[in-house]
């Protein structure tokens, strides 16, 4: 991650979206998940097991607000291999914006949460319990911290949590998706989380039944359905990584890649090591 990777990512996300819409214009399309990767630094097992606990901990106010609609079904962070690699799982998000923003605010904790550890701390029931009270008030929800008799708002404890990523929002963020970003923070932008009359007006339609969204439009106009996004120019990750498909590929993970050359299968490990695979080759 360097400077103005939030909007790279975003716009691969969009494009990808826009090449299924295009290829099935039989089909109406409404989003159903998102998930979100984070990767640190290699740890033992024991480390690893235990760091998945503290990012629910630290994370889940934050991602509930930015991650969800009030309409979902709750979210989760579990542990995948590579042992360094914790995947946040939420709500499909239509905002681009939105997408954009909750980008540089993950990728500011993951540098973050390397180095210092988030001051405070939610008291045990609301693990179990937060997606469901998050959802029901969003940035008016209660929160009850470990050894404190007093609650505190989820918008008071989102400010909190911007102040202590805001040295690493600086170094990744460019100047407008910073902007953006703070106008969600402070609440001059709706999330999908704030647009509770929307949603709940959806879901009496019908247009909302266990998790998935249907493809309905509302008196306004406004529906679920995705749209294409107009974007054309493919960010420089997205143009190398396509590029494998050049190549005879055996294998591929989320840190490998094996392909085949001649009658030798050769592996290349890391993800730098694979972009100057691909750069070299073409």
């Amino acid at each position: 991650m360097n400077k103005g990777f939030a909007t790279r990512l975003t716009n691969s996300l969009l494009i990808g979206r826009d090449h299924v819409i295009k290829n099935t214009p039989e089909l109406d399309h409404t989003g159903y998940s998102m998930h979100w990767n984070l990767t640190s630094p290699e740890v033992s097992e024991e480390d690893y097991e235990n760091k998945g606990g503290i990012i629910y901990d630290e994370i889940s106010v934050p991602f509930q607000l930015f991650g969800l609609t009030p309409l979902s079904i709750g979210f989760n962070v579990r542990s995948r291999e590579p042992r360094n690699r914790y995947e946040i799982l939420g709500d499909s998000l239509q905002k681009e914006d939105q997408i954009n923003a909750l980008a540089l605010l993950l990728g500011a904790y993951s540098f973050a949460s390397e180095k210092f550890s988030f001051p405070l701390k939610i008291n045990d029931f609301f693990e179990i319990n937060c997606s469901t009270d998050t959802q029901i008030n969003g940035r008016k929800s209660h929160i009850e911290l470990l050894n404190n008799e007093n609650l505190i708002s989820a918008q008071k404890y989102l400010e909190k949590f911007y102040e202590w990523v805001e040295p690493y929002i600086g170094k990744l963020g460019e100047n407008e998706e910073i902007i953006n970003l703070e106008k969600f923070i402070k609440g001059e932008k709706k999330l999908e989380m704030d647009e509770r009359e929307y949603f709940e007006k959806l879901k009496e339609r019908k247009g909302y039944e266990n998790g998935v969204y249907y493809p309905i439009e509302l008196e306004d106009g406004r529906s679920q359905i995705l749209k294409d996004s107009g974007k054309k120019n493919i960010p420089l990750e997205g143009k190398l990584l396509g590029k494998i498909i050049k190549f005879n590929v055996k294998d591929l993970s989320w840190n490998f890649l094996e392909v085949q050359e001649g009658s030798l299968v050769k592996k290349i490990e890391g993800i730098d090591e694979i972009y100057q695979f691909v750069l070299k080759h073409n």
